[in-house]
């Protein structure tokens, strides 16, 4: 039976009730870990921040994608898509005009 890591199912967002049955320990004991070991600690920010490049590139991989999702709503005369991408970007809000009280500036 293979040996279940604490570390990578609790950065995996297991519960500490979870980690704690498949790891065969008590959750008084995945808490104290949490608490006072150096060891467990860092090799669990470790996994989490693997975790967190790892979402990161799977995301970062489909911005082109979005992007010529968009270009086509756009270009296919959709209105919903063309006013929504204006607005995120502050184009449809009135840009302010700043003070013209000489005290003030």
């Amino acid at each position: 039976m293979p040996v279940i890591d604490g570390r990578e199912v609790l950065a995996d967002g297991l519960s500490v009730s979870e980690v704690a049955k498949l790891t065969k320990n008590g959750t008084g004991t995945i808490h104290r870990w949490k608490r006072e070991s150096a060891l467990f600690i860092a090799a669990l920010n470790e996994a989490r921040a693997e975790r967190h490049r790892r979402h990161v590139f799977e995301f970062e991989s489909l911005w082109c994608q979005a992007v010529a999702n968009v270009r086509a709503a756009v270009e296919s005369g959709c209105l919903k898509s063309s006013l929504k991408l204006l607005e995120k970007a502050g184009l449809l809000a009135p840009k302010p005009i700043g003070e013209t009280d000489l005290q003030v500036i």
